[in-house]
């Protein structure tokens, strides 16, 4: 996706999960044809850090990583449930958030939002609970963002133009979220 402010020059979704490596670079190639810019004209990167598919955040933070550090460029790393929550707001004016992700397997990533001065704060950190123990009673007073699948470009694009324009941008944050245990352990054998 390539913006400039608000507005969304071009964008390019993926279909296969099982793709995700082949095809980065190829959507990166069609956003910069459709908008005829190099990746030399972009000012800032955005990247998606999680919580989502370890493999889809690992390669495109890795991809990200070595394409702004090869050119010099500022990446803002965005939250998928911050994304969320700016788009929460932008959509539909919310004040108070809490954002619901899909986690699979049952479970929910759930995180909590408020709204000042036009910026957004983080009031509780991301969790994962199983999808059963969520009732209104947990979520009180808040706004609610119930999502099913994860932001789209798009949406990561705007949450990076937000934190970038009330000046609250990280640009020193390139960790990945994960908030679910790992599958697969190290063996203990010798």
């Amino acid at each position: 996706c390539i913006s400039e402010n608000e507005t969304i020059l071009a964008s390019s979704m993926g279909e296969a999960k099982s793709m995700q490596a082949e095809r980065l670079f190829e959507h990166i190639d069609n956003v910069l044809d459709k908008t005829n810019k190099t990746l030399e004209d972009i000012d800032y990167f955005a990247i998606n850090l999680g919580p989502g598919s370890f493999t889809g955040i690992r390669i495109g933070l890795a991809a990200i990583l070595a394409i702004s550090f090869a050119l010099d460029k500022k990446l803002v790393g965005v939250s998928t449930l911050e994304s969320l929550a700016y788009n929460a707001h932008k959509k539909n004016n919310l004040k108070n958030i809490s954002t619901a992700l899909n986690a699979q397997r049952g479970d929910i990533f759930v995180q909590d939002f408020k709204i000042e001065d036009n910026i957004i704060q983080s009031i509780s950190e991301p969790k994962m609970v199983p999808a059963e123990e969520v009732s209104d009673a947990d979520i009180g007073n808040m706004d609610i963002c119930k999502i099913i699948s994860s932001p789209n470009a798009e949406d990561i694009a705007y949450a990076a133009y937000q934190m970038i324009k009330n000046n609250i941008a990280d640009f020193e944050r390139k960790e990945p979220i994960y908030i679910r245990p790992p599958d697969a352990k190290k063996s203990n054998s010798s």
